[in-house]
């Protein structure tokens, strides 16, 4: 019993305590109410009823006697002769206290609270009064008229009042009696409640004291000791013995929460130890940082006192370190340093300002000059608890440097010519002295034809040396207002300035004398090399009236040139402008094409060059246009690459593709290209699987055609789609190889299933010796790579027997067939005749 309680919680053991308080309370109140109320209960009876009944009867006795003594005096009046008024009066008297002594015993008999035996006395009372009241009447009757009558009657009254008033007193005792029994009952009783009230209290005082020690052991008591426990453990004792942690109530809960805050606090110290061993290692290392950090530092505290600085700080300002004394006021630190060096130019703002900042928390920043020319980065942090740190900085080097940079930032660090952001100052400059002089100028943008040739094939140190050439002959060239730029890669411009007669006619002199400096044979580490350049002109103010128009119109001008045929020039004129609206047109009606599904493929055999057979397809998107009629890809593909709509073009028709190709003989595969724009969807392998899932073609039967620019990054996510590929089953075609810029060393990035060779050295081949060896060689590196190699754009004879001859794999072009709609398009062994041809030759 005692460990329940002991292990019972406290609000239990307060709400038991608390109950048990309660009942010592309410038990001596309910019992001294109850007393109380009988003792009062007596007190009232005995004024309301017993004294009353008693007074009640005495009164009636004397009543009786005043009536008794009425009537012998007025027969003593009648016997002496009083006056008849007195004795009418006197009878009248008498009579009424007969009756009302009548009325009176009629009203006690009617109480409630006599006793039956107390009512029959009451009731011979009454008879005997009546007798008496009888006998008193006839005696007054007879007074009036015989006194000595009545005289003689009144030993009759007599008798009667004798038997009356001895029944009465009788009465009266019994009456007296019981008051003074009643009494004496309810002051024994008072007295025998308050005994009981006594003990009763002293019996709840000794509970509750028992109560309260067995709470002050049980609660108040472990407290103590907790709080105790508490106040060693603070003070760092932490060897005392933790008692009865198993008590399962509160106050276990605490002792084992005390144990725990020990274990805490052990713990904590631990770490404290382990952090003031950490924070010794710390201080070695900032002392060592400090001695070895590239930095001057200083520091000062919240009063500007020097706190501490390193050695290169003294260095930095050849000072002497033993002079310097810890607690030097920053104004003194400085007026020593100032001695020395004259670093400050106004001392007096310097002492000011940077104390007065560092109160407000602000960072302050400034560059000082020393009496030997070098520059100091001055850096000072206010610190939280107040004071700061500076940090001197010798940046002479990088100030060099910087302006060093900022010249460079103005020039292309390649060629020395100045780069697209002088050039357009330039340009700023030539408008406003358009518009202060009407002095007029032209703007030439140059890009120059065959240089990838030459950067691929010879690789870039050649390249950089050819564009360094290119540049030293248009700075010797042009006039000497003039300005001339490398805009990045092989992209150049030049500002002719305000020429003295026609400015068009000078631009043309212009113009052909740049194609005459670009064409010239250059000789570089021993190889002749020939380019040719691409020029687009614009006029100021004709053709813009700012920097950004007069390139756009130089570069469109530009972009005519390179697509009549390049290695020439064109200047601007508002066609060119029309031509660029209306690209913006076709790219409008390109999202409604797509929507309304206007574009279409159109199929290119390929044929085996061994077995003269259809060996495989390649699909070409066509875009058959409701006004323009049928589009060809040239005119649309690079417009979709621009907005990104060859994105879900692209997705469409390679689902088309897929889902055509699966119709066909199990042996013919089905090439369709990727734009590199495809590349950025970040998505395309799930692609290739959906197009292939939704169709059901093989990915055996799926070939991917790709160009170089696709691997011209290197860029990981691309190879990875490619390597995804090629573990599908799928193949993967290296469109176009020979025209990019490092085609060989595509083929160590990734291994091609496939490269197809340029239609381009294809068409020169019988012409060009060079073109003859590059494709020989083209087909010979896949032969030793094991690479099926494909020549786009067969048209002859000639040139398929050289290609066979050359060991070449495949073959298409329109000597074999045109690209044709699906429902032309013939996949028979016989189907194609040119093939049949051949096949039939060659046997």
């Amino acid at each position: 019993m005692v460990d329940l309680f002991k292990n019972s919680s406290i609000r239990l053991k307060t709400l038991v305590a608390s109950f048990v308080l309660l009942i010592c309370m309410l038990l001596p109140g309910i019992s001294a109410y109850l007393t109380f109320s009988k003792t009062d209960t007596g007190l009232k009876s005995l004024s309301t009823v017993t004294l009353p009944k008693q007074l009640a009867v005495s009164k009636l006795k004397d009543d009786i006697v005043d009536t008794h003594v009425s009537i012998f005096r007025y027969v003593s009046w009648a016997s002496n002769g009083v006056s008849p008024i007195l004795l009418d009066a006197l009878r009248a008297e008498v009579f009424a206290g007969v009756n009302s002594t009548t009325q009176r015993f009629s009203e006690f008999a009617d109480r409630p609270d006599l006793s039956d035996i107390g009512r029959e006395k009451i009731h011979a009372l009454q008879t005997e009064w009546k007798r008496y009241e009888d006998v008193a009447k006839d005696t007054l009757d007879v007074g009036g008229v015989d006194a000595p009558m009545a005289t003689m009657m009144l030993g009759m009254v007599d008798d009667e009042f004798k038997n009356v008033d001895r029944d009465l007193k009788a009465f009266l005792f019994d009456v007296t009696e019981k008051t003074r029994s009643f009494a004496e009952d309810l002051a024994y009783e008072a007295s025998a409640n308050k005994r009981v009230l006594a003990i009763g209290g002293m019996i709840a005082m000794a509970v509750s004291l028992v109560t309260a020690l067995m709470v002050a052991r049980s609660i108040v008591h472990p407290i103590q000791s907790i709080t105790n426990l508490m106040q060693q453990v603070s003070s760092g004792k932490l060897d005392v013995e933790i008692s009865d942690p198993q008590r399962r109530d509160e106050i276990g809960r605490m002792v084992r929460a005390v144990a725990a805050f020990r274990e805490k606090i052990e713990h904590d110290n631990q770490l404290l130890k382990n952090r003031e061993e950490e924070l010794r290692l710390k201080n070695m290392q900032f002392d060592a940082a400090l001695r070895n950090m590239s930095q001057g530092l200083v520091m000062f505290d919240s009063n500007a006192r020097l706190v501490l600085f390193n050695q290169q700080y003294s260095d930095m300002y050849e000072l002497s370190s033993d002079r310097i004394e810890i607690g030097w006021s920053f104004n003194k630190l400085l007026a020593y340093r100032r001695t020395l060096t004259n670093d400050y130019g106004n001392y007096n703002e310097s002492t000011d300002t940077i104390p007065s900042a560092m109160r407000r928390g602000e960072t302050t920043h400034h560059v000082i000059t020393t009496s030997d020319g070098r520059i100091m980065n001055v850096i000072n942090r206010p610190l939280p608890e107040g004071g700061w740190v500076a940090t001197h900085e010798d940046i002479t080097e990088r100030h060099r440097a910087e302006k060093k940079i900022a010249s460079l930032a103005r020039q292309d660090t390649l060629t020395g010519l100045s780069n697209r952001a002088s050039f357009l100052e330039a340009i700023e400059k030539a408008l406003t002295q358009l518009n202060r002089e009407k002095a007029s100028f032209a703007i030439f943008v140059l890009d120059l034809d065959q240089f990838k040739a030459v950067n691929d094939s010879m690789g870039h140190p050649v390249g950089d040396a050819l564009l360094k050439e290119f540049g030293d002959r248009l700075r010797a060239m042009v006039g000497k207002g003039d300005t001339v730029a490398r805009l990045g890669g092989d992209e150049f411009a030049v500002l002719q300035a305000t020429a003295a007669g026609d400015q068009k006619q000078a631009a043309l002199a212009l113009a052909e004398d740049l194609l005459d400096i670009t064409t010239a044979p250059y000789m570089i580490e021993g190889a002749e090399l020939v380019i040719g350049a691409s020029i687009g002109i614009a006029l100021a103010p004709e053709d813009g009236i700012d920097a950004d128009q007069l390139l756009k119109s130089a570069d469109l001008a530009l972009y005519k040139t390179k697509s009549d045929g390049r290695n020439g020039y064109r200047f601007f004129d508002r066609v060119m402008a029309e031509e660029t609206r209306s690209r913006r047109t076709l790219a409008l009606d390109m999202r409604k094409a797509l929507a309304r599904d206007e574009f279409e493929l159109h199929y290119q055999t390929i044929v085996d060059t061994a077995t003269m057979e259809t060996c495989g397809v390649e699909a070409l998107a066509r875009w058959q246009h409701p006004r323009r009629g049928m589009i060809p890809p040239d005119m649309f593909i690079a417009i979709a690459e621009e907005t990104g709509l060859i994105i879900p073009l692209g997705e469409r028709l390679l689902r088309k593709a897929c889902r055509d190709a699966s119709r066909w003989p199990a042996h013919i595969k089905i090439a369709v290209n990727l734009s590199p724009v495809q590349f950025r969807a970040g998505n395309l392998t799930q692609t290739v699987v959906t197009a292939l899932a939704d169709s059901g073609l093989a990915p055996e039967r799926l070939e991917i055609e790709i160009t170089e620019s696709v691997l011209l990054q290197q860029n990981s996510e691309n190879l990875a789609f490619l390597h995804d590929l090629r573990e599908l089953g799928v193949s993967v075609v290296l469109d176009d190889f020979g025209t990019g810029y490092s085609s060989l060393s595509y083929l160590q990035v990734f291994p091609f299933d496939k490269i197809k060779i340029d239609r381009s050295f294809v068409n020169e081949m019988q012409k060009r010796s060079d073109c003859a060896a590059i494709v020989g060689a083209i087909i010979g590196l896949g032969r030793s790579l094991d690479i099926t190699t494909t020549a786009e754009g067969i048209e002859t004879r000639e040139q398929f027997d050289m290609l066979r001859a050359a060991g070449c794999h495949q073959v298409q072009g329109y000597l074999f067939s045109r690209p044709v709609a699906l429902s032309k398009l013939d996949l028979g062994a016989t189907g194609n005749k040119t093939a049949g041809e051949l096949r039939r030759g060659a046997g």
